[in-house]
This record gives C-alpha cells, structure tokens and sequence, in this order.
C-alpha cells in the first residue's frame, strides 16, 4: 500500500515539477511495488501512457523519459530476474499468476460446469496437471507454469459465458463483500469443515444461523462504514472533477478498476483489495470535504430559517 501511494505521489509531483528525478523516484517505487506484488505489473505501462499525453509533440524528449522510466523499472527488478536466470535458467518475475489462473479462474468454471465445490476442483486439476507435466514441476517452476497455464487457459475458451459472468460476479464482490472471514479467522471459528460445504449449501442461511452475534454487529458495522465511504466517493468523484484534480482522479480510477478486475473468483482475496483501500479512501475525503464545506452550511442555514 505505501509503495502504491508514494508511487503515485511521486508520479503526480513529476507532473508539477517536471523534475527527471522525481520520474526516476516514481519508477524506482513502481519496481519495488511489483517485487512486493507482481499484481502491479500494469503500473509502469499506466504511468507511460501519461508521459506519452503529456510529451507527445516533442518526440526526442518523450523517448528521453520513456527509457529513463523503463529502464529504472527493470534495473530495480534485474536482481530478481537476475537470481531466477541462475536458480532456474529462465528470466521471469513470478509464477503466481499462472496457479491463480489455473486455481482460481479455472477452477471456478470447472466447479460450475462439473457441479463440485471449488476445493474439491482445485485439487483435482492440480494433481492433473502435476501428473501430466513432463519433467520436475518444482525444479522447473518457470516450465510448469506455462504447462498448467494452457490447462486453464483450455478450461476458461471452452466456458466464456461461465468465466465472464464469474468475472462480472467478483467485481461486484470487490468493491461489497464484507470480510467477514477475517472476523471468523482472529475469533477462531473459521474453517471448521469449509472444504466440505456443499454447493448447494445456502450460504445465506449460514450467514445467520452459523454467525455469532459478535461477528454480525462487525459486519454489520463494516458494510455501514462501506457505505458512508462510497457516498462520499461519489462526491469525491465530483470535487475532483471540478477542481481538475483530473491526473490523481484518472490513476486511482483505473488502478481501482484493475485491481478489481484482477481479484479471485469467488475467493474475493482482501490482499487485493488493500491497495486500494488508500485510493478510495483519498477520493471519499474529498467527497467529505466538499460535503462539509459546501452543502453542511447550506443545511444549517436551512435548518435555523
């Protein structure tokens, strides 16, 4: 989460200032964001494509910034790329995608068409692809994962319409979904018999008569305040807006949104969620702001008459 925020706020100062250091600060943090979380790969390609709006017309200078931006991202992550070359004779960043996609995108669309629970699934395809996979999986990591990346990848174009509307499902549960798990994981109630739940198991009904009276009152006090924060983020929206706050406004939209969209069905991982968290709130305090400074006078005003 720091490392997304000052990455930003370095990137957003670069556009003040115009300063080179402050770009090679923004592309040292963006680096160290990705090592942390290789989810944040877009980000370098985000941050270009508003150095690109901003330096198109002088071409000499736009590739000038472009190399200095790239070439810092790849020289703060050339260790790790370096260590895989050595330990596993292949340059790469990470494998994590790779098993999201197989554990996660495609194991939710082979529970729905095979009508088991996604744990059972996820074990299935894993001892699937370990047993097919030609050579060591875990001494050729790099080689595995593009192996089970096809599994997948199979598994997703043969069931667009399921993995859509999986992805269309998460999104929602993204931005809603209380974490309740959490509250059951520190309260130790959580995960007596989960892998066994049925699929047809109403999780509704769970929710009420499994859930202690501690654990609502914090969910409920949870979706509460979730509320509060996208009310204000909608204000937000619109005093950023119109105080052309728009470069802050267009970064946090569209990590929100990738973030998002990158999340897990239907595991809603909240380790996505925590990066953005910053960047919704930031937007919400606006929103707050522009509340408390405009329309709350007007309704006293209004109240005293």
């Amino acid at each position: 989460t720091f490392l997304l925020v000052i990455s930003f706020y370095f990137f957003i100062r670069y556009f003040q200032t115009g300063k080179t250091s402050d770009l090679v600060f923004t592309a040292i943090f963006s680096g160290l964001l990705i090592l942390c979380r290789p989810i944040a790969f877009f980000i370098p390609f985000l941050f270009s494509a508003f150095i690109l709006y901003r330096s198109y017309r002088d071409i000499r200078n736009l590739f000038k910034l472009l190399i200095i931006h790239f070439c810092t991202v790849f020289l703060t992550l050339s260790p790790w790329l370096i260590r895989n070359k050595i330990t596993f004779n292949h340059f790469f960043l990470s494998v994590i995608r790779e098993h999201n996609l197989l554990n996660y995108q495609a194991g939710a669309v082979y529970a729905e068409v095979s009508g088991q629970p996604l744990p059972r699934t996820q074990s299935y395809l894993r001892w699937k692809t370990f047993k097919e996979f030609k050579g060591n999986a875990h001494e050729q990591p790099y080689e595995y994962a593009k192996f089970i990346e096809k599994e997948a990848l199979s598994i997703i174009t043969d069931n667009p319409a399921i993995f859509l509307k999986q992805q269309a499902t998460q999104v929602a549960y993204f931005f809603l979904k209380p974490t309740r798990a959490f509250f059951e994981i520190q309260l130790g109630n959580w995960g007596k018999g989960y892998n066994t739940i049925p699929r047809e198991f109403k999780v509704f009904h769970n929710f009420w008569k499994g859930t202690s009276k501690i654990i609502l009152t914090l969910v409920i006090f949870q979706l509460s305040l979730m509320t509060l924060v996208y009310i204000f983020f909608l204000a937000g929206l619109l005093y950023m807006k119109k105080n052309q706050l728009q470069l802050p406004l267009v970064l946090f939209l569209f990590t929100i949104i990738c973030f998002s969209l990158l999340n897990l069905p239907p595991a809603t991982e909240s380790r996505f969620r925590v990066p953005v968290v910053p960047l919704i709130a930031i937007i919400s305090s606006c929103g707050f702001y522009y509340f408390k400074s405009i329309y709350w006078p007007a309704l006293k005003l209004r109240f005293k008459k």
